[in-house]
């Protein structure tokens, strides 16, 4: 373990660990392309390079989320440089990462998000979408994912997820054309709204607690 911020890189995740009061970085493709696959912590005043024992392969676009039922960071899939998918799920505790063995894994994806969902049917929620286009959500439930039969969803595009404590709802942004999907535990409906913040790729969904919004940060055009 030792002090130093993360070297510059895109397609990280990063999740909040409420049990730590950390963030958890892990991961991405540095500014030369390669595949990264260290463990960083910011505690709110600066980052901490951890050096767990055991550790998932260096990767790129994969996705994170607290799981409060067994108080650890879940990281599920990504990508490698020369274009493999992982499909792998993994688990921090605050100090190492622990593979999960998991009989049927989620397939294979190019796209993937993750995020806390309460409310009505809690657990991990995950939308993938693969080479074709066809999207899939999941629930984690501890030590299994269980596929949602929605008929494969309406998600295409980039998309990014958020959970409303307000309402127990997630949602979705993104897709062709920004839409935004309310998964209310069981399925997925169109938000009507007036405008939208467009096509984007990479952009991150946040619920803010101080205005009771939801707000798209970042992203590119295409």
């Amino acid at each position: 373990m030792g002090n130093g911020r993360p070297a510059g890189r895109a397609s990280s995740a990063i999740a909040f660990q409420p049990t730590t009061g950390r963030a958890v970085l892990f991961g991405g493709s540095s500014q030369s392309g390669q595949d990264l696959g260290d463990t960083f912590e910011f505690d709110g005043h600066g980052w901490i390079h951890r050096t767990p024992t055991t550790s998932p392969s260096p990767r790129r676009g994969h996705s994170m989320a607290f799981d409060p039922a067994t108080k650890r960071v879940v990281l599920w899939g990504g990508q490698t440089a020369i274009g493999n998918s992982l499909t792998d799920t993994w688990a921090w505790d605050g100090l190492n990462w622990t593979q999960i063995p998991v009989a049927s894994p989620p397939a294979a994806a190019t796209w993937s998000a993750m995020t806390h969902h309460g409310g009505t049917n809690p657990g991990l929620l995950l939308v993938t979408m693969d080479a074709t286009g066809t999207s899939r959500t999941y629930l984690w439930t501890g030590s299994s994912w269980s596929p949602q039969n929605l008929g494969g969803g309406p998600f295409t595009g980039g998309f990014a997820l958020a959970h409303v404590p307000m309402n127990g709802h997630t949602y979705l942004q993104g897709g062709s054309g920004g839409e935004l999907y309310n998964w209310n535990g069981s399925q997925w409906s169109l938000v009507t709204q007036m405008g939208t913040p467009g096509n984007l790729t990479g952009q991150s969904l946040v619920w803010s607690h101080n205005t009771s919004k939801l707000m798209v940060v970042g992203g590119t055009t295409p």
